[in-house]
């Protein structure tokens, strides 16, 4: 069995849905403060990522509800000053927001339509468990620039 398959996955959430619970003061779910990875796709997904749900994004990070929330605001468009210039912020998912809407003659996919889901790690660390995922999931190489570059910290 591979150390993926051993975690237990946080939604998937559908980006409107997640948003708009926070609008109206719904009850929702928020990342945890501790080391995980997390997927964005084009289908919902049932108990974990599955490479048929069209996988977009995989990530990792020591701090999930950072990293979430960096996510979540670039999608949104929060990550560009105009005029042509490069894209500017902490999170590449810069990437997904072009993937869905550079082209909308091409692909017409709503952000708000996108799913993500996030799952906490332990051991291995979270930079091996997303290198996994990546070789796994085979998200789209349009979105995915590669796998984290933080370093190893398993104690195998």
């Amino acid at each position: 069995m591979a150390e993926s398959d051993k975690l237990t996955w946080a939604g998937p959430f559908a980006v409107r849905e997640w948003i708009t619970s926070f609008l109206d003061r719904s009850d929702c779910d928020w990342p945890p403060e501790v080391p995980g990875v997390y997927a964005v796709s084009l289908e919902k997904w049932q108990e974990r990522p599955s490479e048929s749900n069209t996988i977009l994004y995989v990530g990792c990070s020591e701090n999930l509800l950072g990293r979430v929330g960096d996510l979540v605001s670039v999608l949104l468009g929060f990550y560009d000053s105009g005029a042509g210039a490069k894209p500017i912020g902490r999170h590449s998912g810069w990437k997904i927001r072009k993937f869905c809407c550079a082209s909308p003659h091409v692909r017409s996919i709503m952000i708000g339509d996108l799913f993500f889901g996030w799952a906490a790690t332990s051991v291995p660390c979270h930079s091996c468990i997303e290198t996994e995922l990546v070789q796994r999931l085979k998200p789209e190489k349009e979105c995915q620039a590669g796998t984290s570059r933080v370093a190893c910290c398993c104690p195998l």
